[in-house]
């Protein structure tokens, strides 16, 4: 069998299997269906063998979810950011989803353009770090449906789950312990 040709179809006729059991293996969902290790073996092997890909598009079309999270930020090249997408892609791998990632360069401009973006590729949801108080498009991107959590800053207009640093309370901590370890002359850069 040619590698791309490979479906549910040709497997499930190749190992006299049902189509619906081989879907149920190749989508993860054996134990929910209490399919035996066996088969699920024999599928896997088989779906291996002919080079099977589930096809993403039409799961997200049956399922109405991409399995895609998406993530703005204002500067990739800032490492806080750099290491916040990293982060971020290791547990959307983990937890079976794909990250996709936008850099709005810090302009509200290309930001409202990725949420757009964001928005018709149906994402399961979206962290963005916004570039400006005005978030509008945010806030309409929520309002579809789309969950959206706000990191680093947060729009005090909005009613937007965020995650943020207390900045103040971090600065007062390390000013304390400097004064309290006997430095005279601090300076913040």
């Amino acid at each position: 069998m040619n590698k791309s040709t490979a479906t549910l179809t040709s497997i499930s006729a190749t190992l006299g299997i049902s189509i619906s059991t081989v879907s149920r293996v190749l989508n993860d969902r054996a134990k929910k269906y209490r399919i035996s290790d066996a088969t699920v073996a024999k599928i896997k092997k088989e779906a291996d063998r002919v080079g099977f890909a589930l096809n993403q598009i039409a799961s997200a079309l049956r399922s109405q979810k991409t399995k895609t999270i998406a993530l703005v930020i204002p500067g990739i090249s800032n490492g806080y950011f750099a290491a916040i997408a990293k982060a971020l892609g290791v547990e959307a791998t983990k937890a079976g989803y794909s990250l996709l990632l936008f850099d709005s360069l810090g302009q509200e401009k290309l930001e409202i353009e990725a949420v757009r973006l964001m928005r018709s590729r149906k994402v399961d949801g979206l962290i963005i770090a916004p570039a400006s108080a005005n978030g509008q498009h945010i806030l309409d991107l929520k309002e579809s449906g789309t969950p959206v959590v706000l990191i680093d800053r947060y729009i005090k207009s909005m009613a937007l789950p965020s995650v943020c640093s207390d900045n103040v309370e971090a600065t007062y901590q390390a000013t304390f312990f400097l004064i309290t370890s006997g430095h005279q002359h601090i300076a913040c850069i």
